[in-house]
């Protein structure tokens, strides 16, 4: 088009002109027209020429302009920092750039792709565009998909796959991540045990020592740790240190169990941790208050379940359990009156029916723990109680073959869907 516009010379007007001038001079005297034809048509004829010759030039630097922009097309198409892949509908590698073969390595055409990323789903993706996120090797790639339909027949269609390096952002998210505050809540649950009979000295080198156990543990590993009271402390470490002590079992729990007592009874730690979910801090609604009241739950219980053991409460709100080497000795202390009573009263509350047995052999603590926990269902809304007092065959309630007798407290609703059996 641009060769076209700069040929274009409006040379009639010129043309006619000049031989309307010849004429009049031939007129006159025409041995001066032949002169001047003579030199108008040597002009004419050097000026076609330069004229040529700098069409010719023009020219020639567009075709080099329009071979240097294709030659920049493909080496951009080929060396962009996005790898491109061209795939068919059986997930088979039809082109892909150099970025591409880089990234992944050494890889071959018609080679399946979804063997080296999992979470590309042709299937899923075919005649749509979207984007996922994949996992290859050591870096993280966004790969946005495009849907590429040919004029041919179905079958030779494809799905273009543009993959975005984003290794960097993923490290520093995780990175952030493994940064993230967890709550730790610790305390020694068997001091009164251990000091007791104990002078006052010998009392002191034990927490003395119990506090030089576990805080120099702590902080050896960059966690932060107050100790508030005898017996009890506050904890914070990241997930990383987190992570550490989980493939470790919580070990130092056995260093602070191997102090030396007096009277030979080892020192046993509970601690409940809480952490905050990843989707969570994805949101930005951290929560610390919460955070803090779920350790100290996580704490009762594990005081509830005898101690010296680590209760977590992982991402998904469930606890996990750790230590625990030693035997377990449950204690009727208020935390666990109240655990349990709460975990009895939620179990109640999701049932229509109740059903109370005592154990083999009944004595009076057995009745009445029976009957304490009838009147504790009794007040449940969400059915209409009868409560009667029986000693009837076990074999009857839970058609175990059984000949001894047992005192029940049962507590009849209209209907019944699930029956908890609460054993005293």
């Amino acid at each position: 088009m641009f060769k076209t516009l700069l040929s274009r010379r409006s040379e009639e007007p010129f043309f006619l002109i000049t031989v309307l001038l010849l004429i009049i001079i031939a007129v006159y005297n025409w041995v001066i027209a032949l002169l001047a034809l003579i030199l108008i048509g040597g002009a004419y004829v050097l000026t076609r020429k330069n004229h040529n010759e700098r069409n010719r030039e023009i020219s020639q630097f567009f075709d080099a302009i329009s071979k240097s922009v294709d030659q920049a097309s493909t080496y951009a198409v080929q060396n962009l920092p996005i790898g491109i892949a061209i795939i068919d509908m059986q997930s088979n590698l039809c082109w892909a750039n150099s970025v591409f073969r880089d990234w992944v390595g050494d890889i071959d055409n018609d080679q399946q792709l979804d063997h080296i990323m999992p979470n590309l789903k042709v299937d899923k993706f075919w005649g749509k565009s979207g984007y996922f996120f994949e996992h290859i090797g050591e870096r993280y790639y966004r790969v946005v998909y495009k849907y590429l339909q040919t004029e041919a027949a179905d079958d030779d269609n494809y799905l273009i796959l543009y993959f975005e390096d984003i290794t960097d952002t993923e490290r520093q998210k995780l990175n952030s991540l493994a940064a993230v505050p967890v709550f730790c809540d610790i305390e020694i649950d068997n001091l009164e045990e251990v000091a007791k009979g104990m002078t006052a000295v010998q009392r002191a080198t034990l927490v003395t020592n119990v506090n030089n156990c576990l805080i120099g543990e702590l902080s050896g590993q960059n966690c932060f740790i107050r100790a508030y009271g005898n017996e009890k402390y506050i904890a914070c470490m990241s997930r990383d240190t987190l992570e550490y002590y989980k493939e470790d079992n919580f070990s130092f729990l056995e260093k602070v169990r191997s102090i030396h007592t007096v009277n030979r009874i080892p020192v046993t730690l509970s601690m409940g941790i809480a952490l905050f979910p990843s989707d969570v801090i994805a949101a930005g609604k951290a929560d610390f208050n919460e955070l803090a009241d779920k350790a100290r739950a996580g704490l009762d219980l594990a005081l509830g379940r005898g101690g010296d053991q680590v209760v977590v409460y992982e991402e998904d709100g469930s606890p996990h359990f750790y230590g625990g080497k030693t035997r377990c000795v449950e204690k009727n202390t208020r935390v666990r009156a109240r655990v349990v009573a709460q975990a009895i009263h939620e179990l109640i509350d999701t049932c229509d029916m109740v059903l109370v047995m005592g154990h083999e052999r009944e004595d009076y603590d057995s009745i009445g723990a029976a009957v304490g926990v009838a009147h504790m269902a009794r007040p449940m809304p969400s059915v209409a109680w009868k409560i009667r007092l029986w000693i009837i065959p076990i074999s009857r309630i839970c058609s175990f073959r059984r000949k001894r007798l047992r005192t029940s407290v049962t507590a009849r609703p209209c209907c019944s869907s699930s029956i908890p059996i609460v054993r005293i």
